[in-house]
């Protein structure tokens, strides 16, 4: 990732192309993502919940899927897909690369609720309008850290598809 624009708590970013394991799932967005996420985990973890098998990296990103009524968890693959890494065998589960995008993004701490998402995704978009950028998208949800780490100390962050 490459910060092109900061303004307060407010980036533009480039990601290069990623690779993610994702999964879509039915449901409120909070209870998508708890079912989204024993999905990836089961196949990254392989049953030995102490050692991944395969590396995956932060944020766990989470959407609407494009039919609107599920959610889609992503976990991303660090850096390439190892050789060894079998296809997904967990049902729902597939490899996608994503290609290389440009984001606006907020970062903000605390639990990572329903109405803070909505309140700094309006603030975001607010963001995006007064800067003359075009939002391409919807927002995108990136959670950093485990749902048991007091909601103070955790990084989430609210990502949206521009042009550029």
């Amino acid at each position: 990732m490459r910060a092109v624009r900061r303004d307060g708590g407010f980036s533009l970013r480039d990601y290069p192309s990623l690779t993610v394991a994702e999964t879509v799932q039915a449901g409120s967005r909070d209870v998508a993502l708890a079912a989204g996420f024993v999905t990836l985990a089961d196949y990254f973890y392989r049953g030995d919940m102490d050692r991944p098998a395969y590396p995956a990296v932060s944020p766990v990103l989470v959407d609407a899927d494009a039919d609107g009524g599920n959610w889609r968890t992503r976990f991303i693959v660090s850096d390439r897909i190892p050789a060894d890494m079998p296809l997904p065998h967990e049902e729902g589960v597939r490899l996608r690369a994503l290609a290389p995008r440009r984001v606006a993004a907020v970062r903000f701490s605390g639990a990572a609720d329903e109405a803070r998402f909505a309140e700094r995704e309006d603030a975001l978009r607010a963001w995006i309008d007064a800067a003359g950028i075009e939002a391409t998208g919807p927002a995108e949800y990136a959670l950093y850290n485990t749902p048991y780490l007091p909601g103070r100390l955790r990084h989430n962050e609210v990502l949206i598809p521009v042009a550029g």
